[in-house]
């Protein structure tokens, strides 16, 4: 017993371990059924059914890490409001051919192209309902992994531009917001820029409301996330 105890101390790594406990399982096996007066034939078979038993799990897992080159991942996409959609885009952060399958879709990750830590990060956009989204799923060695991602409403889109006067110089100080989004509006700078949030998506269109005293209000759409706008503010009539 002292002899096994030092071994056992002496292990350091899975393999190591899974040597040790199938000589310790030998050991005990051959014992017992010597006891029992076995036959060196019965006490071969059970113990090799036991060592097999033992081995199966690591064997397989060294199988298909040398023999598989693909691990299919199935994807499914709900909306911002929970319900499942089979119109977005489907990609992975590794690559990875996607195809359509029933109820979702379905990533091939080479298994070449994944780091140590066996993390993909799945990704989803509805370009047309400014809905987009993404999860991260570690992958196994065997079977099929499944990935669930929620679609969120994109609102990071900034709108900048230059308020300018009929005659194309930059109006100091005019206030700037997104139509009922007061809490965030902006004063132009000595140049007539601004810059802000437009609580929109990138390609979506927000209405600006522009005003300052001395001009007429104007209110535009313009295109969030585009190249930068410029209003022209018109002076009101001296009455």
């Amino acid at each position: 017993m002292a002899a096994v105890l030092k071994t056992a101390l002496q292990v350091t790594s899975d393999n190591q371990l899974i040597a040790f406990a199938i000589a310790l399982v030998f050991l005990v096996l051959a014992r017992h059924l010597k006891k029992r007066n076995a036959s060196n034939g019965v006490v071969i078979t059970v113990v090799a059914l036991v060592v097999l038993a033992a081995l199966a799990p690591t064997l397989a897992d060294v199988y298909l890490e040398r023999h598989a080159t693909l691990l299919p991942v199935r994807v499914t996409v709900l909306d911002s409001t929970g319900r499942p959609v089979d119109d977005a885009r489907v990609w992975s952060s590794v690559g990875g051919e996607t195809k359509r399958v029933e109820g979702g879709w379905e990533i091939a990750i080479n298994v070449a192209s994944l780091g140590p830590d066996r993390s993909v990060t799945i990704h989803a956009a509805r370009d047309d309902a400014f809905e987009r989204g993404r999860t991260t799923v570690v992958l196994e060695r065997r079977g099929q992994m499944s990935a669930e991602l929620r679609l969120v409403r994109d609102t990071d889109g900034r709108i900048r531009g230059m308020i300018v006067d009929e005659d194309g110089r930059a109006v100091v100080g005019a206030r700037v917001q997104v139509a009922g989004r007061g809490a965030d509006m902006v004063v132009t700078a000595a140049d007539g820029s601004f810059d802000l949030p437009a609580h929109a998506a990138t390609g979506q269109q927000v209405q600006l409301h522009v005003e300052k005293d001395g001009y007429l209000a104007a209110n535009e759409h313009h295109m969030a996330g585009g190249p930068a706008v410029t209003i022209r503010l018109r002076r009101r009539a001296l009455e």
